[in-house]
């Protein structure tokens, strides 16, 4: 029976420590200026106004309406004034500044909700589950590639002298947001209570399945550690970047969908919002209608 059809290597390929490339990239940013500051809660986003918006006289309807050329007759429009952002309420106090960018994450909508007007970011945190596996003495040393399963919805990758196997399933669970810690379970150990229910594990056992069928050497192995941490998501799976429609210079850069730390990726994305910030053009020609977070709003998922 043929198990594996045609498949696609990419020798460029890697694994970083997103630890580290974490650090590197906040010690360049402060090298330019930036400033960080640990322990630090955001209580409010202030903005100058509620919005307002200027109607002219006109019928309610356009069926009376009378164009003649390129001449317009009672038609009625609305011009939306925009709430502009000025600071931020902090609980070491008031910032006042005249960007910001909400990069909250899972907790993006969560942060969305505390100014007026409330600025809509459609993200949700989903569960994502991977498994490790102790050490297999036949790989140590080696340098192997990893694996993107697309039809079982599983990926495998070194991770020391072993495996780690993680599943993006077809029906993923949200994340019940009351923490973004993640949840362990390691079999077999006595004196540690699981954090993990068996249901978790019969929901990973066909993914786990998958995953050792795939690369059978993982059917001799010990299990490791199961754990279940929160992914941002968005409805449709691309990302949310731009000026939000609701507030002028509050901008939005979320909905990463688990590609968070693809380099290439990351410096586009730094490069767009900072070009949209500097150039004064929060919709830009790149992100209008695929990326920003107003596109959702025509498929009535920007309130979710």
């Amino acid at each position: 029976m043929i198990l594996l059809f045609p498949a696609l290597w990419i020798p460029d390929d890697s694994v970083v420590n997103p630890k580290k490339v974490s650090e590197v990239l906040a010690h360049l940013a402060y090298q330019g200026g930036a400033k960080f500051v640990g322990n630090c809660s955001v209580l409010g986003v202030s903005t100058n106004s509620k919005g307002a918006s200027i109607r002219l006289p006109g019928p309610k309807s356009f069926e009376s309406c009378h164009v003649t050329g390129k001449t317009v007759k009672n038609i009625r429009f609305s011009m939306i004034l925009k709430s502009i952002f000025i600071g931020v309420e902090t609980s070491m106090g008031f910032i006042e500044c005249e960007y910001f960018v909400n990069c909250g994450g899972i907790w993006a909508r969560t942060l969305g909700k505390m100014s007026e007007p409330t600025v809509k970011v459609p993200i949700c945190p989903a569960e994502h589950y991977f498994l490790t596996f102790k050490k297999i003495a036949e790989i140590a040393n080696k340098s192997l590639p990893t694996v993107r399963d697309y039809d079982n919805h599983i990926y495998m990758r070194r991770i020391r002298d072993s495996f780690l196997m993680g599943a993006f399933e077809p029906k993923a669970r949200p994340w019940r947001l009351t923490s973004g810690r993640p949840k362990t379970h390691k079999p077999g150990v006595e004196g540690q209570l699981p954090e993990l229910t068996e249901e978790q594990w019969i929901h990973m056992a066909p993914f786990i399945t998958a995953a050792t069928n795939r690369m059978p050497i993982l059917k001799e192995a010990e299990y490791d550690t199961l754990m279940n941490t929160p992914d941002a998501f968005t409805p449709d799976g691309r990302w949310i970047i731009g000026e939000a429609p609701e507030i002028a210079n509050y901008f939005v850069c979320v909905g990463m969908n688990g590609n968070s730390l693809q380099v290439d990726i990351a410096k586009y994305l730094f490069k767009l919002n900072s070009n949209m910030i500097l150039t004064g053009c929060g919709r830009s020609r790149q992100s209008r209608g695929r990326l920003d977070g107003e596109r959702t709003s025509s498929r009535k998922l920007s309130g979710i």
